[in-house]
């Protein structure tokens, strides 16, 4: 039986819920290239979810921060725990 712990390629593919964001750069370009990731990493691209992309205003950061669009997705992906925070990350 496989562990949600093991490395990628152990691991059956898992249900992700991913809640990203940028506030910073080309925010729609930054979510654009967050989105084609999680979609190369997908199990399988065509169920992966998504919302519309929203816009809000920045919380608990220094004043004149600009406002954060986000963006949620649903996907499926062969990784562990540990290997989607890590592909999230880069």
């Amino acid at each position: 039986m496989s562990s949600a712990c093991e490395p990628e390629g152990g691991t059956d593919p898992l249900p992700y819920g991913i809640a990203f964001g940028a506030n910073v750069g080309g925010r729609l370009d930054n979510l654009s290239a967050a989105r084609r990731r999680l979609l190369a990493a997908a199990h399988s691209p065509e169920t992966a979810r998504f919302s519309p992309v929203f816009e809000s205003a920045p919380v608990g950061c220094p004043p004149g921060a600009p406002p954060f669009l986000n963006a949620v997705a649903e996907v499926r992906l062969p990784l562990s725990p540990p290997a989607a925070l890590a592909l999230c990350q880069e």
